[in-house]
């Protein structure tokens, strides 16, 4: 609980820092797991379209996963 809300920082009070897309993987992994599927998919979306370390990543967790 206390890394989802570290992650939920993260992403809302610095978007456009180099690892904020590593924050939003993290977090929509943990939003799959507690079957919070739309905010889990829209996050790995958004990191999937970015050109960070971790949009293959992402990529990947969508085509496994939805």
């Amino acid at each position: 609980e206390q890394s989802k809300r570290w992650f939920e920082q993260m992403v809302e009070q610095f978007p456009q820092h180099q690892k904020t897309p590593e924050a939003k993987f993290k977090l929509a992994r943990l939003y799959h797991a507690e079957g919070k599927l739309d905010q889990a998919k829209k996050l790995l979306r958004e990191v999937a379209d970015s050109n960070s370390t971790a949009a293959g990543l992402a990529r990947d967790f969508l085509q496994q996963n939805f």
